[in-house]
């Protein structure tokens, strides 16, 4: 269900978008990132323009519980996304150019943060430079044991900028430094042990399996406190530990606005499967 759509090789290239609804009335998405024409599944700001109106068109189904990031299967190597496309840096010439293009990288890692819903990033293979600021941007990353991720810009001149500030709330200032200044290449297992990837599993096919087994989990959940809960996630990264314990409070005021008719079925739910 969430596996990346299959596309003929000569097909246009493009980010692509697939809802499925996942059991009555919820839907899913799986949004399949880079160009399958390029050798490591790279991004050009035109898809990244695709891909923030894809999360802004997806922010607004009421019936979404969850989203997929994947990499395109028909890559000629295995990638989430192997950067973005270099012939289209190198053609930036001036600060103006070079501003645009960098605010389109950004504001499809933001559209892709700014989804109501949980995001997981599913890596199979190589997650390269604006890679690993969208699998940052993400939720949750499950990854295959093939899987290997770096920072290299540090070596053709260019900074690590934008969404990689999210990096050191996840693998810590230590480990930042290490991937920006040395550009490091992690394997999987290092990624998880670094805080990059919460899971990472054997292969495609169990990479399938725990990624539909997430999914199942998000979209057991009752929905309009998982975009609570979300949403007072995203208001904790950006705020003090106080503000965010003060808008816990506010948050739990709002799941009984309408008496917690929701919170009140999910509890009659959990309490009548304890009974039997």
């Amino acid at each position: 269900m969430t596996h990346a759509p299959e596309q003929p090789a000569d097909e246009p290239s493009g980010v692509l978008c697939e809802i499925k609804e996942y059991r009555s009335g919820h839907n899913v998405a799986t949004v399949t990132l880079g160009d399958p024409k390029s050798k490591l599944n790279l991004m050009s700001s035109r898809l990244f323009d695709e891909l923030t109106q894809h999360c802004r068109t997806l922010s607004k189904d009421s019936r979404l519980r969850a989203v997929v990031l994947t990499g395109h299967p028909n890559s000629k190597k295995p990638a989430f996304v192997g950067g973005a496309e270099m012939e289209e840096v190198r053609s930036l010439s001036t600060a103006e150019e070079a501003g645009a293009y960098v605010t389109k990288v950004h504001n499809a890692c933001a559209a892709v943060r700014d989804l109501p819903v949980p995001v997981i990033a599913r890596v199979h293979g190589l997650a390269i430079g604006a890679g690993i600021q969208l699998m940052a941007s993400c939720d949750l990353r499950i990854a295959s044991k093939l899987s290997k991720f770096a920072m290299p810009e540090a070596k053709v001149g260019l900074p690590s900028a934008i969404e990689t500030a999210l990096l050191p709330s996840l693998i810590g200032w230590g480990s930042t430094r290490r991937l920006l200044y040395l550009a490091e290449v992690l394997s999987a297992d290092q990624a998880r042990d670094w805080g990059l990837v919460e899971q990472v599993v054997q292969d495609k096919a169990e990479l399938d399996s725990t990624v539909d087994e997430w999914v199942g989990r998000i979209v057991d959940m009752p929905p309009e406190n998982m975009r609570r809960q979300k949403k007072l996630v995203a208001l904790w990264e950006r705020s003090t530990v106080q503000d965010g314990i003060l808008a816990g409070v506010e948050t739990m005021k709002e799941t009984f606005v309408d008496g917690g008719k929701e919170t009140q079925a999910y509890m009659r739910k959990f309490l009548h499967k304890s009974e039997k």
